[in-house]
């Protein structure tokens, strides 16, 4: 008899997301405070049979997200370290229709 091989099902969250006025800090932005770190918290991490990527989706020039030290994105990949998350950042010219527009471009990533 042959042994079927486990196969690891991928599954990609589109997230456009943008620093609000007044947020300075990474670990302040909506995207990390509730939305990845519930999304990782949720995930248990014995679930190898799962790989889960978030696309984040930011603007140029974006004071937290855009920033020319890694210690944004540093800190955002920690949160994922060892888990089965893997979070993958997109930077987009500024573009008429925002986030809707940076939605649709992360969609044909």
């Amino acid at each position: 008899r042959q042994k079927r091989q486990k196969t690891t099902v991928k599954i990609c969250l589109c997230v456009p997301t943008l620093s609000p006025r007044g947020v300075l800090k990474v670990e302040e932005l909506p995207f990390v405070a509730i939305l990845l770190r519930s999304f990782i918290e949720s995930v248990r991490t014995d679930a190898r049979e799962f790989a889960f990527f978030v696309y984040a989706g930011y603007d140029e020039g974006d004071p937290v997200l855009d920033v020319p030290s890694p210690v944004t994105w540093d800190a955002i990949h920690s949160m994922a370290f060892n888990t089965s998350v893997t979070v993958h950042p997109f930077k987009f010219p500024r573009q008429a229709g925002g986030i809707a527009w940076i939605w649709n471009a992360l969609m044909s990533a």
